[in-house]
């Protein structure tokens, strides 16, 4: 009866131990289920947080290209290049194994490219500007370091001032004046040279004294008049080398202002015809300019200046110094 009690014991024990070691199997598998699940979740917390930074880098980017769309409107520009559109990233709870591993790769290289195109905003406006300018006329964008040097032609409407001639005063026709230019840059200053020529006509004499004979009862006498003028003619010529200096302040990348001084020597042929009579000199002397005037650029190569210049030569024996008004147009390349 003992050993039987001590059978059922033994029996009872090696079901207890069985028990045990199956209840603890349970729990092994039941913690490794629970720490794969954390993991997973522990993921999938991560990923949500990787998109909530992704999409607040976007939603910083995203103004930035809404301000240069807005101001490329504001111009009436019709892009002929579509713009990238950037798309927010919407977490999902979700998220299966396979989704977040492809959406983690995606969302890297977007943040990668985003982060590309904040640090370097003048290099996605410079290649916009391209793509918009494939089509002459959509838009100008002045390109600086392709015009340092600069060669252009003046062509003028001179209008010269009264000047003397010996104690008379001598009065002259319309002329036209042009000139060859080239300078070179240096920021908005530039220094350069000018080769020009200008003709004009002589068109009258005056304050020429007549003699004005009256008789009376009295001593005859002489009355002189200050009013008296003759008739002219004869060409002028006058070829001029100076120096300049000048300020190019630009009002937009299309228009522009021009400012320049020039001093120089000129040489001057006046001939000065009164009925048969004509009279030759020439001359070496001191010739200087002030100009102003609105460019417009066509190109970043080719520009058209409207101008006024005054401008003056010194002066001479028999000739007093000599003034002109001049307006005209001015056709120039940059290079």
């Amino acid at each position: 009866e003992i050993q039987r009690k001590i059978d059922n014991l033994n029996t009872r024990i090696s079901s207890l131990a069985s028990n045990k070691e199956r209840s603890s199997i349970t729990n092994t598998k039941k913690t490794d289920y629970r720490n794969s699940e954390e993991k997973k979740s522990d993921k999938k917390f991560k990923t949500y947080e990787l998109l909530k930074k992704i999409n607040s880098i976007k939603a910083k980017a995203i103004p930035i290209f809404e301000n240069i769309e807005t101001q490329n409107q504001e111009k009436n520009i019709l892009s002929t290049t579509s713009e990238e559109n950037f798309k927010i990233i919407e977490p999902d709870n979700n998220i299966t194994k396979d989704t977040n591993s492809e959406n983690s790769s995606e969302n890297k290289t977007d943040s990668q490219r985003i982060f590309s195109e904040l640090d370097n905003p003048k290099d996605i406006q410079n290649e916009q500007n391209k793509n918009r300018n494939k089509t002459y006329g959509e838009l100008f964008v002045l390109d600086e370091s392709i015009s340092a040097n600069n060669l252009s032609l003046y062509l003028g409407f001179s209008m010269p001032n009264k000047s003397e001639f010996r104690k008379y005063g001598i009065q002259f026709e319309e002329g036209n004046n042009y000139t060859i230019e080239y300078h070179k840059k240096l920021g908005s200053y530039f220094i350069g040279s000018t080769i020009g020529a200008k003709y004009y006509m002589n068109k009258k004499i005056t304050g020429i004294k007549i003699d004005d004979t009256i008789k009376g009862n009295s001593s005859d006498y002489i009355h002189l008049v200050e009013t008296g003028q003759i008739r002219a003619s004869g060409e002028n010529k006058l070829y001029s080398f100076s120096l300049i200096a000048g300020w190019q302040p630009k009002l937009t990348d299309r228009f522009f202002i021009k400012n320049k001084i020039s001093l120089g020597l000129a040489h001057s042929e006046r001939e000065l015809k009164i009925e048969e009579h004509t009279l030759t000199q020439s001359d070496t002397l001191m010739y200087y300019s002030l100009l102003s005037g609105l460019g417009i650029r066509w190109t970043n190569h080719f520009y058209s200046l409207f101008y006024y210049q005054f401008d003056g030569q010194s002066e001479v024996s028999r000739f007093d110094d000599q003034t002109f008004h001049e307006i005209g147009i001015s056709l120039g390349v940059e290079y």
